[in-house]
């Protein structure tokens, strides 16, 4: 069998082979290192597909003499097809695949050719293949199945690469079906190289959330925007590191020399570990306040990288927890600028700070000098004070409120300008009740304050309701607000918290648990028992990652309306009291990225899109002689973009992607809608409280309370 792909390259797979293809052949941000194996059996009667990365394939069909293509398959990750081949070999029209998301990046069509083993491909001929007595149905495995062994990547791609020639003389383009044409023919990428021509791209452009790579979990789910190397993004790879702002809560100074020791060679830099390092700790004035903001700000000579984050500075943290982390590179501005909204928001935050003149100037001299115009984000955060006036709105969850109040719901979301009935047009679920219940709120953390239930859904639960309302409804007076728990109507607020049964079998045991450090008197409030959702994990691969990384988002099905990624724990240190006297209390900093549809289809249409700090040999970046991407849309025509989770199925992408919306998957590490407590009789769920000893022992062996540090450790190598 031939396997051809868009450039003109083919690879032949002999009877009883497996080949495996991944991003070594494909150049696309939803492909993972090893994405799909193909086996063909050894009658040739049937070619299986099995799916070992994150995002599915589509498998289509054209008939001799017709120019549409079907759909005869759908293969999600972690399942297998058997695909019949019977219609190949009587020369019955094309047959392809692609990955979902990346069609016009990964499709691939296949053709049936002499498949003596061991043959290669440039003896491939034109025809044929085995007879079989009939076609049976597909039959789709959903168990996972065992992985044969499989051609590596990199050899695949080298193969590719080397057998255009061969492709087209074996006419290969009669295997993309009657009149179509392959693409014109373009190399293929090699294995390792990113967009930019650079040695390792240090992050998944295609996706504004990111997840850091956990130790101990399959190597799928640490693949793409599933599993970013602090490493690799905390380096010199964009040339010489001229200025780094570290900023965080915990810092474990030798262990972040250790894993990140590009910091080492900054030319400035507020951190430790060399003697050009500064050290500053921000003014609180409010007792009980700390800064707990976590980022990266790291300035090279060709743009400046922004990393907001969710982890302490630590091993366990950033090794072993479930973390979030938006990144988003900036170039410099051609030339002066006014700021973009973004840039004062930025700029606002790092004064407030009260960092030393000198560093001071450094850090926002920087930031006036990049071009922050077409930001991916919207930034949240929190300074402490007694905030009044305009002032109250930008900060802590007022702040958010302003942003979600510009923010339209997307088709089929309650209070949106095209309502619930407009959803299954718009390639969600249909209308009506049991549509409505899987719409809700989220609210996910990883440490919890005291506040009353009041604060939870009149406060903080407003903010998390707000929306851009019509004008009809907004004169109505009065903000949306979350009906409650779940079950309690129909906007219903969870908080994801994880179990004590969660940590327990967590890849640290016990000790994870002191990273959750929610006390009894918090957890236990008598109100809050309706509100928890188990942690889960299982989306990402993460069961065993405790969670660390902060989420706040608003669902319906598998499709988001926005969502935000923090250091924003559940309390109000964190985001915030209003008072009696219409101040805002803050007490801690604190810092994060919302997320919305809106932002993200301005970046992929703007000339910013894919623009990444990289060292070319004259130190510059992109502008000094990479080739930029070109942007997927033209700046005057924004897609509509669809934000989802990697649980979406693929009949509702395509669904989407048919109603002129471009899918952008977020890895959300958690089940939407949530698993509540109790959803399962035969398992007692019990909220984790940092402070309840534990019986029995973990899955490491130790019991409760065995004493641990979370400092002097060193990155293993």
């Amino acid at each position: 069998m031939e396997v051809c792909f868009p450039g003109g390259g083919v690879l032949l797979l002999a009877r009883g082979a497996t080949l495996t293809l991944g991003r070594g052949v494909w150049r696309s941000a939803f492909v993972s290192r090893e994405h799909v194996r193909l086996h063909l059996d050894p009658q040739a009667a049937t070619l299986g597909l099995m799916v070992v990365g994150r995002n599915g394939l589509v498998v289509e069909r054209q008939m001799t003499g017709v120019s549409s293509w079907d759909v005869v398959a759908e293969v999600d990750p972690g399942a297998s097809e058997e695909l019949p081949l019977q219609h190949m070999a009587e020369g019955g029209g094309g047959t392809r695949f692609w990955v979902q998301g990346a069609q016009d990046d990964t499709v691939v069509a296949l053709r049936l050719a002499d498949c003596r083993a061991g043959q290669g491909a440039e003896e491939a001929g034109a025809g044929g293949g085995e007879d079989a007595q009939q076609e049976p149905a597909p039959k789709r495995r959903r168990q996972q199945a065992q992985h044969p062994a499989a051609v590596p990547v990199a050899a695949a791609a080298a193969a590719a690469a080397a057998a255009p020639e061969a492709a087209r003389a074996a006419g290969a383009q009669g295997a993309w079906g009657e009149g179509l044409q392959p693409p014109a023919a373009a190399p293929l990428p090699n294995s390792g190289t990113g967009p930019l021509g650079s040695a390792v791209v240090p992050y998944d452009v295609s996706s504004p959330l990111h997840l850091l790579a956990v130790r101990g979990i399959e190597e799928r789910y640490n693949e793409g925007c599933l599993g970013v190397q602090l490493r690799s993004l905390i380096s010199c790879q964009g040339g010489p590191l001229k200025l780094a702002l570290v900023s965080n809560y915990m810092v474990d100074m030798g262990w972040l020399m250790s894993c990140c020791p590009d910091l080492a060679s900054a030319q400035q830099a507020a951190a430790a570990g060399a003697a050009h390092l500064h050290l500053h700790r921000p003014p609180l004035p409010i007792p009980f306040g700390t800064h707990h903001s976590k980022a990266f700000l790291l300035v090279y000579p060709s743009g400046l990288r922004l990393v907001i984050h969710t982890s302490n500075a630590i091993f366990a943290d950033c090794n072993q927890k479930t973390q979030g982390l938006w990144v988003q590179d900036f170039p410099r501005k051609p030339q002066p600028a006014p700021p973009s909204p973004f840039e004062r928001e930025l700029a606002a935050y790092l004064a407030a700070l009260g960092l030393p003149a000198a560093l001071a100037r450094a850090v926002l001299g920087a930031v006036a000098e990049h071009d922050f115009t077409y930001a991916r984000g919207a930034l949240v955060a929190s300074v402490p004070g007694y905030h009044s006036d305009h002032n109250v709105h930008a900060n802590g969850h007022m702040r958010l409120r302003r942003l979600l109040a510009q923010v339209p719901l997307p088709p089929g979301f309650r209070g949106s300008d095209q309502g619930v009935g407009a959803a299954a047009a718009a390639g969600g679920h249909g209308g009506g009740d049991a549509a409505a219940a899987m719409e809700g709120l989220v609210a996910q953390c990883s440490s919890m304050g005291s506040f009353d239930q009041a604060w939870l859904r009149d406060e903080l639960g407003a903010s998390l309701a707000a929306h851009r309302r019509a004008p009809q409804h907004a004169l109505l007076g009065g903000l949306p607000r979350p009906s409650g728990p779940p079950g309690s109507g129909p906007l219903p607020l969870a908080v994801v918290w994880p179990t004590v049964e969660e940590v327990r079998g967590s890849l640290e045991g016990w000790f994870a648990g002191r990273s959750v450090p929610g006390p009894a008197s918090n957890v236990g409030k008598p109100f809050m028992p309706p509100y928890y959702a188990r942690w889960g994990g299982e989306a990402v691969g993460r069961r065993r990652a405790m969670p660390h990384i902060k989420s706040y988002t608003r669902y319906r099905g598998q499709q988001l309306a926005w969502l935000l990624v923090a250091s924003h724990n559940l309390s109000k240190a964190a985001w915030g009291g209003l008072l009696k006297n219409g101040k805002l209390m803050v007490r801690s900093y604190e810092l994060g990225v919302l997320l919305t549809p809106a932002l993200e289809a301005a970046y992929r249409a703007s000339p910013q899109w894919g623009f990444m700090c990289c060292a070319d040999e004259s130190g510059g970046g992109i502008s000094s002689g990479q080739a930029r991407p070109s942007p997927p849309h033209s700046p005057q025509q924004h897609p509509r973009v669809a934000f989802v989770t990697l649980a979406c199925g693929a009949q509702e992408k395509l669904a989407l992607e048919a109603a002129g919306a471009v899918v952008c998957v977020l890895p959300v590490p958690y089940e939407l809608p949530p698993v509540m407590y109790g959803s399962d009789e035969s398992v007692e769920d019990v909220p984790w409280t940092v402070d309840t000893p534990q019986a029995g022992r973990d899955a490491l062996g130790l019991d409760w309370g065995v004493r641990k540090s979370h400092y002097g450790h060193r990155e293993p190598e």
